[in-house]
């Protein structure tokens, strides 16, 4: 066991986390996955915990990889906000944990992993399943999933023509 957790920011995460680094990573943990080895890939669906008194809930998100020895969780809360609230809708953090031993080996601030992890798997799909030579990216929304999605598939596709 060792000492206390890492604690790894959001401007850290950002500094860190790279498209060119996570896609790769990505595509060999959804192979994994699709293989429904729990030797592989553990990984069951979310589960919800209602927040009632705050117009929200709380996601929780494990994993389990036995033989890559990675044990992690996303948790995530979700608010209905008012119009014109300066509070957030979404607040995520991802947690490492030591599989043998349980504890925490980090605590990372999940709202930047979670975008460009969405993002990027949205970009693995487009590779496998869009036409050759496609020239025009659309992207349906504005906020911060648009953004990530613009990002990835800006830097690993070329366009003509991004809507």
């Amino acid at each position: 066991m060792a000492g206390p957790p890492v604690i790894i920011w959001e401007h850290e995460v950002k500094q860190l986390l790279r498209y060119k680094e996570l896609i790769p990573r990505l595509e060999v943990a959804l192979g994994k996955f699709s293989k429904r080895d729990s030797a592989e890939v553990i990984q069951p669906v979310r589960t919800t915990v209602p927040l009632q008194k705050h117009s929200g809930f709380l996601g929780v998100m494990p994993t389990y990889m036995e033989n890559d020895g990675v044990l992690c969780s996303k948790l995530v809360c979700f608010y209905k906000r008012e119009d014109g609230s300066t509070l957030p809708a979404t607040q995520a953090t991802v947690l490492l944990l030591d599989p043998e031993y349980g504890n925490v080996k980090a605590v990372m601030d999940g709202d930047v992993i979670t975008a460009m992890r969405t993002a990027a798997v949205s970009a693995i799909s487009a590779k496998m399943l869009m036409p050759p030579g496609a020239e025009v990216l659309a992207i349906l929304g504005a906020g911060h999933q648009a953004l990530s999605h613009y990002n990835v598939f800006t830097e690993i596709f070329s366009f003509k023509e991004v809507r």
